[in-house]
This record gives C-alpha cells, structure tokens and sequence, in this order.
C-alpha cells in the first residue's frame, strides 16, 4: 500500500496517486507538459480573490490575503469548522444512542428488580416457569405476614388447582371470596375445586360459596345455576326449585335449566309442572330421558302400574340423569306386585350406588327374605337398624321376626328393644315383643303385651289372635274363644297367612270343649307355628 502525503496546500492526509487532493481540490501531480489551451485554468494575472479582491496568481490555490479556496470559494477555517461540526453531531448522536441504551438496560433491570422484590410478581414468573412449589412457598411466606391480600390468595389458588390440590385449593379461593366479594371467578373457581373432590362433605361449603357468589351477584345465570345443583345434590330440593326458577327467569333458553327444574319438580311430586319444564327443555334441543321418567312417575301417581313401568323401563334405556329414582321407583312397583325375583336387580342397583338408599336397602332385604337369602337380608336389617333415621324401627321389626324364625329369642328380643329405643311402638311393635317373650316361654309376660297391643289399635287383629291363643295355652278358653272370634272379624280370610280356616275350627272345638279338662295344646301349637303378625 502507497504512503500517505499531506496535501501541500491544506495539509491534510490523502492518496498522492491522485490528481488533485480531495478535501480543496489542489494539484498533487507534477505537469509533465504545459497544459493545452483547453486544460489551462481560466484565472490570470490580473485575476482577483471573489472574498476579498486581492490580486492572485494565474494557478493559485489559496488566497494569501484572506485565506479563501479559490476553487471552493470556502475560507480555510470555515471548512475546518464544517468538520469540527460534523464530528461534533457525531458524537452527540452516538452519546444519545448510547444514552438510550443505557435507559432501556436500567429500565429492564428495574423491572427484574421490582419483580423479585414483589412476592406476587415472582410468584407468577416462576409459575409461568413451572416452579409450582417455589411460587407456593413465595406466596405462603408473604400470606403469612399479609394475610389480606386477596390477590396472593387467588394465585395461590391457582397454583394449588394447578398441582391438583383442590382442598387446598378451595380454600385459597374461598379465602378471596371472603376479602372480594366482587370476585366472581374466585367463587366459581372454589365451587369447581370442591366439586373435584368426590366427598359428600364438601356439598354444604359448596352451596355456601355460591350463595354469596348469587348475592352479590343475582344477575349472574352460571352461579345461580350451580347453586340449584349443589342444592339438589345437597338433598334440598325445595331450594333447588326456587334456584332454577331463577335462572330460567333470568335465562328462558337455559335447556338444561329446564331440564335439571323439570327433575326437582318431579321430587317434589309437581309432576304436571315438571312435564312443562322438560318439554321446553325438549324442544330447546335437551335429548334425555326425563320426559319417559316423569311420565312413570304422573301414571303410578294415578294407579297405572303397567304404564309406570314401561315409562320408567324407557328412561332407563335413554339413560335418565335420575336413574337413581327410577331404578327404585321400578323396584317398589314389583314388590307390591310380589314380583320380588324382579325387583332385586334394580334395588340392588341402587344400592350399590351408596348414598341416601334407605328404601332401596329395606326393600331389597325384603326380595331376599322371599327368596329364601335369610342371612344376606338379616345383615342389611342389621345394618340399617343400627343407624337412627328412616326406616331404622322397620329394619329391627324385619330382623326380629328372622331371628323368631330362626328360634334365636335372645337376638329377636334385642332388635326389639333397638327399635323402641328409636321411638317405635303401638300395635305392631307390642304384639311382637309379645310373641318374642312367649317364645322364651314368659307367658304373662308376653300377654300384657298383646294387651297393650290392642289398647294401642283396637283393629289390630293378629294382637287378637296372639292373645286368645296366649288365653288357650292358659285354659282360660271363654276369654280365647272371644279374642279368636275377634280375629276373625277383623282379618281378611283370603290374606296370605291368615290361616283364617284352621282358627274358626279352633274355635269351634273350644266351643264344643267348654267345661272339660281336655287341653287343645296340639291345635293351638300347629296354629301358633304358621301365623304371622
């Protein structure tokens, strides 16, 4: 590469290869021949400076009076201040440029900054970096010390949904609802966690939450929705229907509402207003069985049996949302009928089910006393004897006559006691503590019993019939042949184990015996041993 010169007349570094110097234009090769006519430059002698009119030289460059380029018509010092300024705008964009940067590096550290000094903002970085338990124990650490902040206990909540931990979940965001009330999505999202948990137990928080969530906010169509189902799996129908009342008011194309309204009537046994709501529901493009199940129910409310069941066979094939009721509806329809081999699948259904199935267990134990499954139904007696509620005195009752059955005195007399600890009695329950006590052989015992029994119900014949019997096994016979002939004018001879044949001629013998020391212990036993009370 060719050395640099300074140009000889404004002393600047160029290429000496060139013909004239870049910055002023001077000459910086020698002539090798006089220039043409045409080359030569168009200034004289008698040529003068266009600054300052001083007299210049034919070839000049520079004016010695003021310094003027006479090429470029620029003082010297002009242009030297040009680059000056040129330089200097330079500088000052790059130190702009540099300062810009500058502001935006400390701006993004700022921010990185407040974000770990803020344990809300760094609990969502890190759960944006899937650190679910960093974020929860930032967030656990700030609650401790702020426990008012709804905003970390709705991101908690979050992170615990995500981590699939929906008590504590619940909780969070139950927590939210109580410090912002106007935070809808918190209520909802608390009502979804508890859902996710297949535990009865949360059903009352369930509907607590969304009654809130429903006060502050009666407008809102999905809360008030929600609220009727939690109340209806809860068992509150009444509040159920006052609930999708609501929102069917408040949303008249809510199908489902329709549909889920149109089932807690049917409970309610409003079967004409529940047929209503499901056929709105059905011609809002709801597809279920309901509308099958409801009309079993509105043809067994009116006696038709047969119609029952094939309407309630039908909501089984499409699957009806209350299955449950169906199933045992058919089952009670059967046993009524004495069809118990057919009852038993569907009531054994239900109970499989778990849950509030009293009436399906009772009866289902009952299917399996007629088919001959004494130790299988003795259980499920036992089991729901033991639990005060619903049926709890029939289950004992059921269990002692198994027991009497079975000869086991002791056993019949304890279910009896357990069932007049839940507040049984009358008629039927003295009658058959009665044929217990006779049966361990405590005769006087087992009369005042059959006596209280017909003080209770005057009408209750099988009290007569176990009374007279008690008054023949005693040779009191006058006072057995009335309480047997009261039987008989009471009971119905065509009932299943009246035996209303072998008692009138008991009673006829007696009549015929009246005064002789003969005892009918033979007669009165075969009776005793197949008569039911």
């Amino acid at each position: 590469m060719a050395a640099m010169i300074n140009c000889p007349y404004c002393g600047k570094l160029t290429d000496p290869k060139l013909q004239n110097c870049p910055h002023c234009g001077g000459y910086l090769q020698k002539q090798s021949k006089a220039p043409s006519a045409e080359e030569k430059p168009s200034r004289t002698a008698g040529q003068r400076c266009p600054n300052c009119g001083a007299s210049v030289n034919d070839g000049d460059i520079i004016c010695v009076a003021c310094g003027t380029n006479l090429l470029t018509g620029q003082k010297i010092a002009e242009e030297a201040r040009q680059e000056v300024a040129k330089a200097r705008r330079g500088n000052l964009l790059w130190i702009m440029g540099a300062v810009g940067v500058a502001v935006i590096l400390i701006a993004g550290a700022m921010a990185v900054y407040l974000m770990t000094q803020d344990p809300v903002q760094k609990a969502v970085q890190l759960s944006r970096q899937n650190n679910f338990l960093e974020a929860t124990n930032v967030l656990v650490k700030h609650l401790d010390k702020h426990p008012d902040d709804a905003q970390a206990h709705f991101l908690l909540g979050k992170v615990y949904w995500k981590t699939t931990q929906f008590l504590n979940a619940a909780s969070a965001f139950e927590k939210t609802v109580r410090l912002d009330p106007q935070n809808p999505q918190a209520g909802l999202m608390a009502v979804l966690c508890l859902a996710s948990v297949t535990d009865q137990s949360t059903w009352p928080r369930q509907v607590a939450v969304l009654r809130d969530v429903v006060k502050a906010f009666p407008q809102n169509v999905q809360a008030a929705h929600l609220l009727g189902l939690a109340l209806g799996a809860q068992g509150n129908v009444d509040g159920q229907v006052e609930a999708l009342k609501k929102v069917v008011e408040l949303n008249p194309g809510h199908g489902s509402a329709h549909e889920n309204l149109g089932m807690a009537l049917a409970l309610q046994h409003a079967y004409a207003d529940a047929e209503r709501e499901l056929n709105v529901a059905r011609n809002q493009g709801v597809n279920t069985g309901e509308i099958a199940a409801v009309q079993g129910f509105v043809a067994y409310l009116h006696g038709q049996d047969e119609v029952a069941l094939a309407k309630l066979a039908a909501a089984l094939e499409e699957d009806s949302s209350i299955r449950k009721e169906v199933l045992t509806r058919l089952g009670l329809i059967l046993v009524s009928q004495g069809r118990f081999n057919e009852a038993t699948p569907y009531l054994k259904e239900v109970v499989d089910m778990g849950g509030q199935t009293r009436v399906a267990r009772f009866f289902h134990a009952i299917c399996l006393v007629a088919r001959g499954a004494t130790t299988e139904a003795l259980r499920q007696f036992e089991n729901l004897g033991q639990q005060r509620g619903p049926l709890a005195v029939e289950a004992n009752i059921q269990a002692a006559h198994l027991y009497l059955e079975q000869n086991d005195t002791e056993h019949a007399l304890e279910a009896v006691e357990l069932a007049a600890s839940f507040g049984g009695g009358g008629a039927v329950l003295d009658t058959l503590r009665g044929r217990v006590e006779a049966r361990a052989g405590q005769t006087r015992q087992a009369q005042n019993a059959f006596k209280r029994a017909i003080q209770a119900d005057p009408s209750y014949a099988p009290a007569h019939l176990e009374n007279g019997l008690a008054y023949v096994k005693r040779e009191v016979f006058t006072e057995g042949v009335r309480e047997l002939e009261r039987y008989l004018s009471l009971v119905d001879p065509q009932e299943e184990g009246a035996r209303a044949a072998e008692v009138r001629a008991l009673v006829e013998q007696l009549k015929q015996t009246l005064g002789k020391k003969e005892p009918l212990t033979a007669t009165t036993a075969a009776i005793s041993e197949g008569r039911s009370s």
